[in-house]
């Protein structure tokens, strides 16, 4: 909802229409797009699309379109993509794959006894 404009009102709105569970508290939800901005600027340093892209919005605050899927339909699939997309320059800024299955947890047998 940040990225739109709308903020933690919005994402609330939207919950209470959705009939999902209420979002994060503010204090939190703060957070959050601090550690969302945080990355989006170390990924803009790291990368030469993003380099590209500010280049054509000339500016540094740029336009992109995100994307996920998974390998398979309904909710069986245990793995996934998802890609990020400048609409200026339309190349790929960053893509990562996904999992539902984490091998350390499933590694884990609990904490240990002393």
């Amino acid at each position: 909802m940040h990225s739109v404009g709308q903020g933690i009102e919005g994402l609330k709105m939207f919950c209470g229409i959705m009939d999902l569970i209420p979002p994060v508290l503010q204090k939190q939800y703060e957070k959050i797009c601090k550690i969302i901005n945080d990355a989006s600027k170390n990924m803009t340093i790291e990368s030469h699309a993003v380099n590209e892209e500010v280049a054509a919005a000339e500016s540094t605050d740029i336009i992109i379109s995100g994307d996920g899927t998974w390998k398979t339909r309904g909710h069986t699939s245990q793995i996934g993509v998802c890609t990020e997309i400048g609409a200026d320059t339309e190349k790929v800024i960053d893509a990562k794959v996904l999992s539902k299955a984490c091998k350390g947890c499933s590694l884990w047998k609990g904490p240990r006894l002393q």
